[in-house]
């Protein structure tokens, strides 16, 4: 008997030490958020690479996965040396197979196995790990012939963060954390006001219970999508604003730029007060109908975008690539990181046909590395003010050349 009650008071002891530790954890994981938010941030202080929120160390257990907190505070990274009289060509790409539809400007690209001896690791780490494997330098690639549409406004007043998270960006699943992002994050706290990036008229303004806009009901909670007065290629272009916590506006009710539309909350399956902004293009219920909304955002003042491709040799994109951005004459010192997008869910764009954006680089001459499995890619990209800059990485040794 006593040896039994000296088991159950072993079990009880370790129970309550769990109990306890958790608490611990999530106490912890509380201050992680909190803190920077009530202590502020100098603005002449910007971490090079902020650390990844606590709240996505774990993957919860449901059938949706919720969105993680964005941070609330901006984190644009350091101007390497600009340099805007560098010469800029204008030469065509090679154009990958398209199939289109009928009626939707939507494409079935081609894509690769997603890659293995990457997953599990930042793409930093991933970089490092991958010091054995050779480095291919390749010329900068000319930019296609297109036209940006960068039309949208920040969401925000700039007093708030009106910088997109780059822990969780269009098209990554956060190193294997979430499920495919169909959209970008702005943290904030609750209550902050959220604005129309775009004149146009409210379609939707309420819950998500019962009229469904994601993969559930109760994914965006409360949201507000806006029929944009201006067209993409004759198609209608809408804005999701999701999680709010309040809104400002009703259906059929014209909107401006800079027009309150509701507040910041954490409605829906979001973990933490954060924007969750989309742009869909032609279906407005549609989740697959997405496109990167950092394609359509103004760069802030001095900055400008990056997209383009990672190719494998038979000219197909390669899926979740580890991306590592640094400042062309500073290798050793790392910026920014990222992936190309996910090969299921999201779309490329109808004037770029890329898997990876990052937005907000500041201007200037910078090298960017994508970590394949056997292999690193590297190719120098000049940053321009207000502009997109392209990048096209594969293999030069391909028999099926995509990239100039």
């Amino acid at each position: 008997m006593a040896r039994g009650r000296h088991r159950e008071g072993g079990m009880a002891g370790r129970l309550r030490r769990g109990i306890g530790l958790a608490l611990a954890t999530g106490a912890l994981a509380w201050l992680g958020y909190a803190l920077p938010r009530s202590m502020g941030t100098p603005t002449d202080w910007k971490p090079l690479l902020p650390r990844r929120s606590s709240v996505l160390v774990t993957r919860p257990a449901s059938s949706v996965v919720p969105s993680p907190v964005a941070s609330s505070t901006s984190y644009p990274v350091p101007s390497p040396s600009a340099n805007d009289n560098s010469s800029f060509s204008s030469h065509p790409s090679a154009v990958l197979t398209l199939s289109f539809t009928s009626t939707v400007a939507m494409r079935n690209l081609t894509y690769a196995p997603s890659p293995t001896a990457a997953r599990g690791s930042s793409p930093m780490l991933s970089s490092t790990l991958a010091s054995a494997w050779s480095l291919v330098d390749l010329p900068p690639c000319p930019s296609p012939p297109t036209s940006s549409h960068l039309w949208l406004a920040r969401p925000f007043l700039p007093e708030a963060n009106d910088w997109a998270s780059p822990h969780y960006p269009y098209g990554s699943t956060a190193d294997g954390e979430y499920l495919v992002h169909h959209g970008v994050d702005f943290g904030n706290p609750e209550r902050t006001p959220v604005l129309a990036a775009g004149a146009g008229t409210v379609f939707y303004a309420g819950d998500d219970k019962e009229a469904l806009f994601g993969p559930q009901p109760n994914f965006y909670g409360q949201l507000v999508i806006v029929t944009m007065d201006e067209r993409y290629h004759g198609q209608p272009v809408f804005t999701l604003y999701g999680h709010l916590s309040s809104l400002a506006v009703r259906a059929g009710e014209p909107v401006k730029v800079g027009q309150k539309l509701g507040e910041v909350g954490a409605t829906g399956v979001a973990m933490g007060p954060h924007l969750h902004f989309e742009v869909r293009v032609t279906d407005v219920a549609g989740y697959s109908a997405t496109r990167n909304p950092e394609l359509w955002l103004r760069p802030h003042p001095g900055h400008g975008l990056i997209a383009g491709r990672v190719l494998d040799e038979d000219g197909r994109l390669v899926p979740e690539v580890p991306l590592v951005l640094y400042p062309a004459d500073d290798p050793d010192h790392p910026q920014r990181e990222g992936w190309t997008y996910a090969n299921q869910g999201v779309n490329s764009d109808e004037e770029w046909y890329e898997n990876l954006v990052l937005g907000d680089v500041p201007a200037g001459e910078w090298a960017l590395m994508a970590c394949l499995e056997d292999r690193r890619l590297r190719q120098p990209v000049t940053v321009r003010p207000g502009q997109v800059s392209w990048v096209c990485l594969q293999p030069p040794d391909s028999p099926a050349k995509a990239c100039p």
